[in-house]
């Protein structure tokens, strides 16, 4: 071959062994970054569906809180819910903490 010209033949392998690493890495990060995703989604909809669950049920406790209370005619009490099995009345700042296994029952 003379001197000064390309070779276009190893040239072109070179570059399809390049573009084949750049696609493989592309495609790894592809696959990584969606399966985050994937998994960061399914999070938020478990932790949306737990704080809807959660809220009826306080809702319910705070309904019936808001019932004994108007018919023994004292301030109204808040009503929240806690980790735990106990539940606990503060009467400073009437408010009734309710654990989360024992609202359920």
């Amino acid at each position: 071959m003379p001197v000064g010209q390309i070779n276009w033949r190893l040239r072109g392998v070179w570059m399809g062994v390049a573009m084949r690493r750049f696609s493989q890495g592309f495609l790894q990060w592809f696959f990584i970054f969606g399966l985050l995703a994937l998994v960061l989604t399914c999070f938020v909809l478990a932790g949306c569906a737990t704080m809807a669950a959660d809220r009826a049920v306080e809702d319910k406790w705070q309904t019936l809180a808001d019932q004994a209370t108007k018919q023994l005619h004292v301030a109204p009490v808040t009503v929240i819910l806690v980790g735990g099995s106990t539940a606990e009345y503060v009467c400073r700042e009437q408010r009734i903490m309710c654990g989360r296994s024992a609202a359920t029952h």
